[in-house]
């Protein structure tokens, strides 16, 4: 069973959540943008899922302004590192604006990645009434999926590429 959004560690409650979908025989995946590194940390002490993947939406210095949110990158930062010391399988994911994600900024969002770990790109699809920040990009297009996996693998990371 998947846990995910808008983002499922603003509950509370989470931990009991999974506590009570594994007492039914069931997997857990939790799905995060990693704003809530107190709750992460506690999840995966008490009760961790079976899986989690989080975003990483931009590179440290476009991050406030993206998610609309001061501080939001050292919390950010603090939920990678907790993740990826955790022992718990995840990933990390970042969805691909083209026109946003210029090379510059995807080489500097791939330093907040950390080496050993799963990486996937994403590419947009806008939905049918998006709205907000997003809604003027098109759906990222193939060929700048390939040049973003060309630049991650560059860069050293283990990459895929999703909805190409």
């Amino acid at each position: 069973m998947v846990l995910s959004g808008g983002e499922i560690l603003m509950q509370r409650d989470v931990t009991d959540w999974v506590a009570r979908i594994h007492a039914m025989g069931l997997k857990v995946k939790i799905d995060t943008n990693g704003y809530y590194p107190d709750r992460l940390r506690e999840l995966l002490a008490k009760e961790p899922p079976d899986y989690v993947a989080m975003d990483i939406k931009t590179d440290a210095a476009g991050y406030d302004k993206l998610v609309g949110k001061k501080g939001s990158i050292g919390r950010v930062r603090e939920s990678i590192s907790i993740l990826a010391s955790s022992g718990v399988d995840h990933e990390f994911r970042t969805t691909l604006l083209e026109g946003y994600h210029l090379p510059s900024r995807l080489l500097r969002l791939f330093e907040l990645v950390p080496m050993a770990s799963r990486y996937f790109l994403q590419a947009y699809r806008p939905a049918p009434a998006s709205v907000g920040d997003w809604s003027g990009y098109e759906a990222t297009s193939p060929d700048f999926m390939r040049l973003a996996e060309r630049l991650a693998k560059d860069f050293g990371l283990c990459v895929r590429v999703r909805n190409l």
